[in-house]
């Protein structure tokens, strides 16, 4: 092996640890029921599954867990269908001129720190009386959404040859129906890509909930922040719930990948 070679590998390994080392304590912290005695000894005497069970036998917990998990399909369903229009008319070639400015406009949220963007939305959310509201949250995590969303159905309609929808033209096909129709069934893989985004980011959305949607709505990312120090210091929950947050993305990832083909590192 090549001097360059080994250097790469022990580069790439320390990048993995510096990666997967916190994931790893947060597991050990939700596995953990008791600790050796010794001073600074980080492995647990006993494990077991006990935080796991309290959390879904605490109520408001309970209630949180469900909570994020409406809302996070929520605003995959909605922005999807927000977008589905403007990203096939961009897509498709429909406009020519200004292209790279719409595009480049839809990735905006993503520059733009969500503490600025909720502070713009609280007084409007306040004069529209959408504050501590679901459809409240529901609008504030799309907007983070649009750009992961935007930018997977646009590739998705540029891939799809252009022809298919000439040939439906022919056929008396219009509109809406060509989309439904043409479309549609050959975007499944980008439709299922730009859901799983948009759900990951709204179940990890953390300020904008706070600020606009709590103490009447919250989120497992709210319950993580309260346990972890925030009111009061329980990091064997806030583990536990910060695996429920972890472990419903890898597996929407892994079955993505799987069975549609698309890669999250190409999208």
């Amino acid at each position: 092996m090549k001097r360059g070679d080994k250097v790469g590998i022990i580069l790439a390994s320390l990048l993995a640890f510096y990666i997967f080392f916190p994931l790893g304590v947060m597991i050990l912290e939700s596995l953990a029921t008791q600790w050796y005695r010794i001073q600074k000894w980080w492995a647990p005497e006993k494990v077991g599954i006990k935080w796991y069970v309290q959390v879904f036998q605490t109520p408001e917990i309970f209630k949180a867990i469900w909570m994020t998990f409406v809302i996070a399909i929520t605003v995959a369903v909605f922005v999807i269908l927000l977008n589905l229009l403007p990203a096939y008319v961009i897509g498709t070639g429909k406009i020519k001129f200004g292209r790279d400015f719409f595009e480049t406009f839809g990735s905006i949220p993503q520059t733009v720190p969500a503490v600025a963007l909720g502070v713009g939305m609280l007084p409007v959310y306040s004069r529209l009386g959408w504050l501590y509201t679901f459809h409240g949250i529901v609008l504030a995590h799309s907007v983070g959404a649009v750009p992961y969303v935007f930018r997977n159905l646009t590739n998705g309609f540029a891939s799809i040859d252009p022809e298919l929808e000439e040939a439906a033209k022919v056929f008396g096909a219009k509109g809406l129906t060509i989309i439904r129709k043409v479309y549609l069934p050959l975007l499944k893989p980008y439709l299922a890509a730009a859901g799983v985004l948009a759900f990951a980011w709204s179940i990890n959305e953390f300020v904008l909930t706070m600020l606009l949607g709590y103490p009447t709505i919250a989120t497992i990312a709210v319950k993580v922040y309260q346990n972890a120090g925030g009111y009061y210091w329980a990091p064997h929950l806030a583990g536990a719930l910060s695996t429920l947050l972890v472990v419903p993305s890898l597996i929407l990832i892994f079955l993505l990948e799987k069975y549609t083909g698309i890669s999250l590192q190409r999208v």
